[in-house]
């Protein structure tokens, strides 16, 4: 009996020991925390970026709100029937809307 626990403990010894962290050079160690702290400064970027994008975004939103109700008021105010027509915000202008059929034609008929 002893003799077996003798050479399970021979055995054991050995894989306990090889189980055992073991730290990296302390040179790698630096560089390794060197890359972490760039990582993280990297991060705080693309939060700080994410956050302007967020900002612009919503300004451009709230623009183009504002352009949808100022062609509405002007169209209000020159009686302009906006089932009828639409505003062309790029020439600033109230152009004849034009249904989905004449539009595939239009379409079809481009050539390409």
């Amino acid at each position: 009996m002893r003799k077996l626990l003798l050479i399970t403990l021979l055995f054991a010894i050995p894989v306990i020991a090889a189980q055992e962290d073991k730290p990296l050079p302390q040179e790698s160690q630096i560089k390794m925390l060197k890359a972490q702290r760039e990582i993280q400064a990297e991060e705080a970027k693309m939060t700080e970026l994410q956050k302007e994008f967020d900002t612009l975004k919503k300004n451009l939103k709230d623009l183009q709100t504002y352009m949808e109700n100022e062609c509405t008021a002007a169209a209000k105010k020159e009686n302009i029937d906006l089932k009828k027509y639409s505003c062309d915000v790029d020439k600033f202008t109230f152009v004849p809307k034009t249904s989905v059929k004449e539009d595939a034609k239009k379409d079809e008929k481009k050539p390409q």
